[in-house]
């Protein structure tokens, strides 16, 4: 689903027809990878994924290029509830190496700072300085 989504918004960049769903038609560019990351995304029976996340982000940022602003909001607050629910704000600790500790910081950093043109309006998930542990802080 994560180069799906990618896919969807790297097509919204180009002018070649090819990269739409329908040729004669300019504002489709990705369509057909945005629905099958749809469909994975609602298929999908575990979606405490970090891919997901990763994916879903992209999706919001597409969804906003589309001028679909509320389905933006939705991708986005799915991604950044799923970021909450995973934990990635907080200092796993559990034998977690260097790797996989900075792939969970850049998401949830990812997550919560990267799409601020999406988000400049949207109510953020309330989330408490003291619950982003140190490690996650300093990246």
């Amino acid at each position: 689903m994560l180069v799906k989504a990618l896919l969807t918004l790297g097509c919204r960049f180009s002018s070649h027809p090819a990269m739409r769903t329908t040729p004669d038609d300019p504002s489709s560019p990705g369509d057909h990878f945005f629905r099958e990351c749809v469909r994975l995304l609602r298929e999908e029976e575990d979606q405490y994924l970090m891919t997901t996340i990763q994916a879903v982000g992209p999706m919001s940022i597409r969804e906003a290029s589309c001028g679909r602003t509320l389905e933006s909001f939705y991708y986005a607050g799915q991604s950044m509830r799923l970021t909450h629910v995973m934990g990635l704000h907080m200092n796993n600790g559990s034998g977690e190496d260097d790797d996989e500790a900075a792939v969970r910081s850049a998401t949830f950093w990812g997550v919560f700072v990267g799409p601020v043109r999406t988000l400049r309006s949207y109510r953020w998930l309330s989330l408490y300085y003291q619950e982003v542990s140190e490690r996650s802080r300093t990246g």
